[in-house]
C-alpha cells in the first residue's frame, strides 16, 4: 500500500493529477479538507479513513497543514509530493468565479504559500468564498519544502503530465526512515511489513 500526499500551490493540477492516479494505478481518492470538521484530530480522522482502504494505493489532495503532515508521516507509507507550476499558467488554469484579475490571484496566492497579505479584508472574504479558515492552514511553502519529491506542472497537456508522473513514481526515492531506496509503486517486502506493523499498533491505541 502507497499513500501519495499532493501538497500543492493554488490551481497546479492536484486534482487533476489524482485524477491521473485513480485512472490509471487505481489509487483511491482522499480530499484532506473533508476531515477538516473535526479540527484538532484531522490527521487522525484520515489516517483512519486509510486503513479502510487496504490493500488499496491511496492519494490525499490538499494538505495544507504542516502539522497534520507531520502526524501523518507515522505511517510508513506516507509521501509526500509538492506540486508546483508558473504563476501565469496556474492563473490561466484557475476556474474561481470569484477571482477576476490576476492581481487577485497573486494576493491569494501570496497568502497561501508564504503567510503574506496586503490585505487582510480581501484574504479574509476569499478565504470564506473558498471555505478555508486562516486557522488551520499553514503556509504551503513549508509545506511543501518538508516533502519528499516535487512534481513541476508547467504545462495543460495532459499525456505530458502523465509521463512526468509516471517517471517520478518510478525513480528511486530516498526512505526517509532508512538508507535503502525504493520505487514507490513497487514496495519491498520491508515496507509492506512496515505498513502491516502500523496498521496493528494503530488498531491497539484506538
Amino acid at each position: 500500500m502507497l499513500i501519495i500526499g499532493l501538497i500543492g500551490s493554488l490551481s497546479s493540477g492536484k486534482h487533476l493529477i489524482a485524477d491521473i492516479l485513480h485512472e490509471q494505478y487505481d489509487f483511491v481518492i482522499l480530499e484532506y479538507k473533508d476531515f477538516k470538521k473535526k479540527k484538532d484530530h484531522t490527521a487522525k480522522e484520515c489516517l483512519s479513513k486509510v486503513k479502510e482502504t487496504w490493500p488499496k494505493n491511496v492519494v490525499i489532495v490538499g494538505i495544507d497543514s504542516l502539522k497534520a503532515m507531520t502526524e501523518i508521516r507515522d505511517n510508513p507509507q506516507f509521501f509526500p509530493i509538492a506540486i508546483e507550476g508558473p504563476l501565469i499558467l496556474r492563473f490561466q488554469r484557475q476556474k474561481h468565479p470569484i477571482i477576476h484579475s490576476l492581481e487577485m490571484f497573486v494576493q491569494l496566492d501570496d497568502y497561501l504559500m508564504f503567510g503574506l497579505s496586503s490585505n487582510e479584508q480581501y484574504i479574509e472574504n476569499m478565504l470564506e468564498n473558498l471555505h478555508l479558515d486562516s486557522k488551520d492552514i499553514s503556509p504551503l511553502n513549508k509545506c511543501m519544502d518538508s516533502c519528499d519529491l516535487r512534481l513541476i506542472n508547467d504545462t495543460n497537456d495532459r499525456r505530458n503530465l502523465e509521463k512526468k508522473l509516471a517517471d517520478l513514481l518510478s525513480v528511486n526515492s530516498k526512505d526517509q526512515q532508512s538508507t535503502t531506496t525504493i520505487k514507490l509503486l513497487c514496495p519491498n517486502w520491508d515496507q509492506y511489513f512496515l505498513m502491516l506493523a502500523w496498521i496493528t499498533a494503530s488498531q491497539l491505541v484506538s
